[in-house]
């Protein structure tokens, strides 16, 4: 065949389909495309005109036979596109059921549906768990919760855990802290199993949760989270659900108690002779409400530093008080987080006092305590990235003991507020005063 031959066009336009063997032109395969994309159009404004289909009939997913099909395909004289023109201004039937004959040659136009697929949506189940349901979702929840499974939300009345189970398996939660006016609230935790993540499953769970916060009076809720792998899949969620950019909020240390023990200052500071220390375990119903009285106006702590916060899991073997002429003025707080793992939470001296003196008596005393128990090996304490003289601070004494940090980050999102940017929150952090 000659070039003059091999590239100019057939004598005919309508394309023969009978013939299987006959070469097809490009131009040909673009007109019929161009066809199916009108009467495609054309269809969407006439579905809603088309015949029901009725109760008997077959599901329209089911492959049609070739040789019975409801469109009047042509015989070999009548082109293609001419046929499923006239098949689709008949009224027969859905575009989507259309199957291309054997007989012709373009088996890649297959216009057949696929079967449909579920809405994963609908397969989720989300619920508020409570002692009834908690314990099914142990293997997820932080241990310091695990003890606490069978009346959880008893013990924690301000603790609100939304679970998400799939096939009645328990797949992810978020856990959130309520303030006692409930108009603000923390989320501390938040997970789903590595198998069920990029599958949308984190932005409903978190959007299940800010409803019912929201539902209970919520109107500002902040979500701490830290640096790690997870991170941009959290900070794409957190866009996508209108928070706040995200700021820093605490560096968390890590360490073990030999190493800390080890510090030098440990027992070069002394308390002034009229401040006495005690265990915090000694603490008198008067003095616990003399505190809550006094927050405000004398004591002047801010609400990170709540030395009643998370009180059911409060280290008593080295969480301790000071008093000066009769009240309390000063706590060193620590947490039993984990069975080997003690956390240094609140430290706080009223402002009034020798401030070094009296932070660091504290903070020695706790250490020293725990010392004598080294079946509890690791040690974490958290320091608020606003508060510069602690942070200076633990860079002077405890850094250079430490094993580990983590920078931590916050994001605020508001309910029915206009937008503003808060720095108040639930966390518990350590602290060495007032903002």
């Amino acid at each position: 065949m000659d070039n003059q031959t091999q590239n100019s066009p057939p004598s005919n336009s309508n394309f023969d389909a009978s013939n299987n063997n006959q070469p097809v032109n490009f131009f040909q395969l673009a007109h019929i495309y161009l066809y199916y994309q009108m009467v495609h159009l054309y269809l969407q404004f006439k579905l809603k005109e088309l015949p029901k289909t009725q109760p008997n009939s077959e599901p329209d997913t089911q492959p049609i036979d070739d040789n019975n099909s409801p469109f009047p395909f042509p015989d070999d004289n009548s082109s293609f596109e001419d046929s499923l023109y006239r098949a689709a201004m008949s009224g027969f039937g859905q575009l989507h059921n259309l199957s291309i004959p054997g007989k012709y040659p373009f088996r890649s136009l297959n216009f057949k549906s696929q079967p449909r697929q579920k809405n994963h949506q609908t397969q989720y189940e989300f619920t508020v768990l409570d002692e009834a349901n908690t314990a099914a979702y142990k293997h997820l929840l932080p241990p310091m919760f695990h003890e606490y499974l069978g009346d959880l939300t008893t013990r924690f009345p301000k603790l609100i855990i939304v679970g998400v189970q799939l096939q009645s398996q328990p797949i992810g939660y978020i856990l959130a802290v309520c303030l006692p006016d409930k108009s603000k609230a923390c989320i501390i935790s938040f997970f789903v199993e590595s198998i069920h993540r990029g599958q949308g499953i984190g932005k409903q769970l978190l959007a299940k949760t800010e409803k019912i916060l929201n539902r209970y009076g919520c109107q500002q809720l902040d979500l701490g989270y830290s640096s790690n792998a997870t991170t941009p899949a959290l900070q794409h969620i957190l866009a996508k659900h209108n928070y706040l950019p995200s700021r820093p909020y605490t560096l968390i240390c890590s360490t073990l108690i030999e190493d800390l023990k080890k510090a030098d200052w440990l027992n070069r500071y002394s308390l002034p002779k009229s401040v006495t220390l005690f265990p915090w375990s000694e603490l008198t119903p008067e003095e616990n409400e003399q505190i809550k009285q006094q927050r405000e106006d004398v004591l002047k702590y801010p609400p990170e530093l709540d030395p009643f916060y998370e009180k059911q899991i409060i280290e008593p073997m080295n969480s301790v008080g000071i008093r000066y002429q009769g009240q309390v003025v000063g706590w060193m707080i620590t947490h039993r987080i984990a069975p080997d793992t003690i956390r240094y939470s609140a430290l706080f001296a009223r402002e009034d006092l020798p401030k070094v003196r009296c932070v660091l008596s504290l903070m020695a005393a706790a250490i020293n305590r725990h010392a004598e128990h080294p079946e509890i090996p690791n040690v974490k304490y958290i320091v608020m990235s606003y508060n510069a003289p602690m942070l200076r601070f633990v860079e002077r004494h405890l850094v250079p003991y430490k094993t580990s940090t983590n920078q931590t980050w916050i994001a605020t999102k508001f309910f029915n507020l206009p937008p503003v940017n808060p720095y108040v929150s639930t966390a518990v952090a350590l602290n060495g005063g007032n903002r």
